[in-house]
């Protein structure tokens, strides 16, 4: 079987990549870049998963340059019809998710690529499965309640533009469902996060990216004058608030899981999400143990900041604004396909939590007040 996969190069593409090759398919993964910088990148992005690999991974692997943001994805007619006659399944993982990206550019990208790679399934006589990857965050402004797989509601409003644009490109997905005799997968992972120290090159998950701008945060609390001094900064954080976090580990079996199997229906939606979420203030606890110098407080409103307290606000880029959910994710659709013998992850500790927010230096040094898993 042969798969075409977007966003092998990223973080939670690599995992599926990594899959794909250990189970003998045949891949074409479509790049932005330099076709002749891309074995490197996947190479390097391969081996920092973890996951034993073949002795020649790439053997499976055929790279094709192509930009989710131009016409027929920047694909000339040839390669076009030829991708699409090889294509048995499409799975899309590729996007912008930056929380506070352009807005422009996020549309183009998640809901225009998607637009054009839908358009390339149809193209293909032989295509049998489309996986699409959106996120459980196409719940939007929902505070609390349980979000039902089903559920695809905009009169709730949205946090942010990333949101609105894979609402949207869920949606097209759903309408391109209706009219094509291709059976469609709608995977909602939550936020995916990871606990194996990262490479300096290697595509890093949320909490490594926050990670990245704390430290340089923790690096500037520290004053000439105070060296030593801990510096206490309060975060808005509502009481109770809960967040779903995944491991990567988990959310990609169960991904592979469905996205290889024969579909039963022309369209289902999971939620690819932690039964148990994450109680904010331990997130809040875990980051402050990854910064020496910052002490981070929730608290329930905090209406003036202080300059620190707002570059560490801007550093969150973003997160804090998923600091006021308590909600819940229904999985009665993900539990059924993936089967009882998926075995589930356990509740997410202060170790684990930590190690998710010093993957980049745990190789390095020590952080103090830190644990590892």
């Amino acid at each position: 079987m042969t798969v075409v996969l977007t966003g092998a190069t990223g973080y939670l593409g690599s995992h599926a990549l990594a899959r794909l090759l250990t189970r003998g398919h045949e891949v074409i993964v479509l790049v932005r870049g330099r076709e002749h910088r891309t074995p490197m990148r996947l190479l390097g992005a391969l081996r920092a998963t973890g996951i034993p690999l073949p002795d020649e991974p790439l053997a499976q692997v055929t790279i094709v340059r192509a930009d989710l943001d131009e016409p027929r994805l920047g694909l000339g007619e040839e390669q076009y019809r030829h991708i699409a006659h090889r294509m048995h399944t499409l799975w899309h993982l590729a996007g912008c998710i930056t929380l506070t990206g352009d807005p422009d550019l996020l549309h183009r990208t998640n809901v225009d690529g998607t637009r054009g790679l839908l358009d390339l399934a149809a193209a293909a006589p032989h295509c049998r499965h489309v996986v699409h990857t959106g996120t459980a965050f196409v719940a939007g402004g929902r505070l609390h309640g349980t979000v039902y797989e089903r559920d695809l509601d905009s009169s709730w409003s949205f946090l942010n533009a990333y949101e609105r644009t894979k609402f949207d490109a869920e949606r097209l997905v759903r309408t391109w469902s209706l009219t094509h005799d291709v059976p469609v997968s709608i995977l909602r992972p939550s936020i995916v996060v990871g606990d194996r120290p990262l490479p300096a090159a290697a595509p890093r998950h949320p909490h490594a990216v926050i990670e990245a701008k704390a430290g340089l945060l923790d690096r500037l609390a520290q004053l000439p004058d105070t060296a030593s001094s801990v510096r206490h900064v309060r975060v808005a954080c509502r009481p109770g608030a809960l967040l779903n976090l995944v491991p990567v580990e988990f959310a990609m079996d169960a991904m592979a899981r469905i996205a290889l199997r024969e579909p039963t229906e022309s369209l289902q939606v999971h939620h690819v999400v932690h039964p148990d979420d994450t109680r904010v203030t331990d997130i809040l606890g875990a980051l402050s143990m990854a910064t020496p110098r910052l002490r981070l407080h929730p608290v329930s409103t905090l209406p003036r900041k202080t300059p620190l307290e707002t570059q560490v606000h801007a550093g969150l880029d973003g997160y804090a604004a998923y600091f006021d959910l308590h909600r819940r994710y229904d999985q009665s659709t993900f539990d059924h396909a993936v089967g009882a013998d998926l075995l589930r992850p356990a509740p997410l500790d202060p170790a684990y939590l930590t190690a998710t927010f010093t993957s980049l230096r745990r190789d390095k040094q020590p952080v103090s007040g830190g644990a590892t898993r």
